[in-house]
């Protein structure tokens, strides 16, 4: 696993993908940068917007919307037990997009 910065003091990809999920996080929010990390769009400016969009869509096209805690670090994705990202898309697909879930840290 590479550390967060060499010793000249340069970024690794790890620093940097961990940078791009906090901005995209400030900027769009905690769910939209879950899901642009899942996708494998979170170093890509255009694709994170794009994700924020749909993920805004689909909480306006909901006529509910269901907050979900996460139980693990920030930028987790699909790779721990508790699946929060499956779990999230299994309820929206469940109920055709009535209900919107929104994952919280």
């Amino acid at each position: 696993m590479f550390k967060n910065k060499t010793s000249q003091g340069k970024d690794t990809p790890v620093s940097m993908e961990r940078r791009r999920f906090f901005e995209t996080m400030k900027t769009y929010g905690f769910t939209a940068a879950v899901v642009a990390g899942a996708a494998g769009t979170l170093m890509s400016t255009e694709a994170a917007a794009q994700t924020a969009k749909e993920e805004r869509e689909r909480e306006k096209a909901a006529q509910e919307v269901m907050t979900i805690a996460t139980a693990y670090i920030l930028g987790a994705t699909r790779s721990y037990p508790i699946m929060q990202l499956d779990f999230k898309e299994n309820i929206q697909n469940a109920t055709n997009g009535k209900i919107y879930v929104k994952l919280a840290p």
